[in-house]
């Protein structure tokens, strides 16, 4: 459930940090393409757990 949020969020924050016009960016973020880059690397980290997650709940119900 927490990567589900994680993963929301860094997709929330990278999409703010890529478009300056946006809500928060220019403001808080200054450099907003390495925020943008560490914001997508983090989801992308997020969508693998999930797999991994899954993978490892479905080896475990197939082996029982």
């Amino acid at each position: 459930m927490w990567d589900i949020a994680v993963f929301l969020l860094c997709l929330f924050l990278s999409n703010t940090a890529e478009h300056p016009h946006y809500l928060l960016s220019g403001y808080i973020i200054p450099n907003e393409e390495v925020f943008e880059e560490a914001f997508e690397l983090i989801a992308y980290w997020s969508m693998t757990a999930m797999v991994w997650h899954t993978g490892i709940r479905n080896l475990a119900i197939h082996e029982s």
